[in-house]
């Protein structure tokens, strides 16, 4: 490799970190921001009992806004310190054995009511004989949860997620599919990357940091395995977690 070639990709390189801190202070900006100001307008409310004490049903109400509003915003931080903790090497994995099916009914139970609001059928098919996986199994259940919210987060109400556990050659395969909007073919190779999301006519402006699936990616690749995307626009996507089957 020549001298002017090494600087090309050095100038590359330093290009896609400035894209990625961009992207990353404009969503951030953003995402704290909102819950952050609902925070403090529904406090100020309840503070000052601006409702007055006959209106305590409205307190309650505002008293659930801003529990809503923290917990989308601690999600937020969590996903963003296990990603930076994840590649920088500093993030622990357990391994220790687990079944595929119990992982699988754990995050489906996780994620019912969401289901259940978005009125979807979601079905479950695990193969037979399927050998225990060699995971961590937190870190297994969070990506389960991650790829299922995701499902359920672009499908339109009456639609199906599916979830798959089979034995295939050298690999045990986890699948999340949905018979939702799908990822258009050209935004497949970006949307594992951090703060890479894919604009549509289900998610509200803002919504979404994008970190989820860098995340799965991340976790899989620690745990020797591999995040696999198969969608196809207005038919639906697979989200597939290939564990190593040894």
């Amino acid at each position: 490799m020549t001298a002017e070639q090494r600087s090309r990709d050095l100038a590359a390189v330093a290009n896609a970190a400035s894209d990625a801190k961009t992207r990353f202070l404009a969503q951030m900006s953003h995402e704290l921001r909102t819950p952050l100001n609902a925070f403090l307008g529904f406090a100020e409310i309840v503070r000052d009992d601006v409702l007055g004490t006959a209106a305590s049903g409205r307190a309650r109400e505002y008293a659930g806004h801003i529990h809503a509003s923290g917990s989308s915003l601690l999600a937020l931080i969590n996903d963003l310190l296990d990603l930076a903790k994840v590649e920088s090497g500093e993030f622990s994995i357990a391994f220790s054995e687990v079944s595929a099916a119990q992982a699988i009914a754990r995050a489906v139970a996780s994620v019912r009511p969401l289901i259940e609001g978005r009125e979807l059928e979601c079905e479950i098919d695990i193969a037979p004989g399927l050998p225990a996986l060699y995971a961590d199994p937190l870190r297994l259940q969070q990506m389960l949860i991650n790829l299922l919210s995701n499902a359920i987060k672009f499908t339109l109400p009456g639609g199906v997620i599916t979830v798959r556990a089979a034995h295939r050659p050298g690999e045990i395969a986890l699948d999340a599919a949905d018979t939702g909007i799908g990822i258009p073919a050209h935004a497949l190779a970006d949307v594992t990357q951090p703060f890479v999301r894919v604009p549509n006519a289900l998610q509200k402006p803002g919504e979404g940091t994008g970190l989820g699936l860098a995340l799965v990616r991340s976790l899989m690749e620690r745990h020797g395995g591999e995040l696999r995307l198969a969608s196809e626009e207005v038919r639906g996507t697979t989200a597939t977690l290939a564990l190593p089957a040894s």
